[in-house]
């Protein structure tokens, strides 16, 4: 049996790319639709315009991300640097400088703080948190009561998730998408079941007194580890010591990954700095804002 001739194979090879192309064609024009005038995204979500670029609802500037180059790692790890381009933005905030005692507000400022624009080398697995205070308005109207308090996990790309309290120093992401915290260990685990290890920032590490606010307020990322123990460790600039504290930090400078070998870190690009300023409100005398605590306990200023 001889072979067919040669412009069979190439009619062939023309066929299947015409129907892989009528296919795919069809879900492509579906997706610019979607994109264009399809369901409203969720509130402050990033429009993507690409596989590389964003814009952020919140205040407008462009972000883009640029896959730069990825090391092999064991397990399910991988480290890998991206470089990142932020246009800046604006963000207004209205808040009330002059409270009348009955809930309601005489005067109100527009605070508005601008970014510049900032280039960057990020890594793939630093991760950071900080609490914040849950706060509610005082009955008076003179400043705010707080309540409690949660963690923000801010992840490499940049985004923020809210780590609710579960209860016993657990926490847990608010957005659906998996994260948990847990402050007595230090431990913040992913969907998928990585875990990220801080450690106090400082050593001692000082007990935090203030009540209705996390024991540890300032924790430093120190290595991810899947879940078959493969670990990648990440090394700052030598620790600071003040006022008789050793305080932990810094720039990362390079990073001991699962095979045992150094990785150095990009360089960290100068800060640009933001600006800010008030307008939209005369000028009217500032009333003393205060929180105040579940146990009486406030602070003025």
């Amino acid at each position: 049996m001889r072979n067919p001739p040669l412009s069979a194979h190439v009619r062939t090879l023309w066929r299947t790319i015409l129907m892989g192309l009528a296919f795919v064609l069809p879900l492509l024009s579906a997706h610019q639709l979607c994109a264009q005038g399809g369901s409203a995204p969720a509130p402050f979500t990033p429009i993507s315009g690409s596989s590389i670029d964003s814009v952020n609802l919140e205040t407008g500037g462009l972000q883009v991300a640029i896959p730069l180059w990825s090391i092999k790692q064991r397990g399910n790890l991988s480290l890998s640097f991206t470089l990142r381009y932020q246009s800046g933005g604006s963000t207004i905030k209205k808040q009330c400088e002059e409270a009348n005692g009955s809930g309601g507000c005489n005067s109100w400022s527009y605070p508005l703080t601008v970014s510049a624009p900032s280039v960057s080398v990020s890594d793939n697995i630093t991760v950071s948190l900080t609490t914040v205070d849950d706060v509610i308005p005082n009955s008076d109207g003179n400043g705010v009561l707080v309540v409690g308090y949660y963690w923000q996990l801010t992840t490499p790309d940049g985004s923020t998730h809210k780590l609710a309290s579960t209860g016993s120093g657990t926490f847990q992401a608010t957005d659906g998408t998996g994260w948990r915290y847990n402050e007595n260990t230090f431990i913040l685990i992913s969907e998928d079941g990585v875990r990220y290890v801080f450690e106090c920032q400082f050593n001692p590490c000082p007990a935090n007194t203030i009540p209705h606010e996390s024991p540890y307020e300032s924790v430093l990322f120190s290595y991810v580890e899947d879940t078959n123990g493969n670990q990648i460790h990440v090394n700052y600039t030598p620790p600071n010591t003040s006022d008789g504290l050793t305080y932990f930090g810094g720039n990362i400078v390079s990073y001991t990954d699962t095979f045992g070998r150094t990785i150095q870190a990009p360089p960290t690009p100068p800060s640009t700095g933001q600006s800010s300023g008030t307008s939209g409100c005369a000028a009217a005398p500032l009333t003393p804002l205060r929180s105040s605590y579940l146990d009486g306990a406030w602070i003025q200023w």
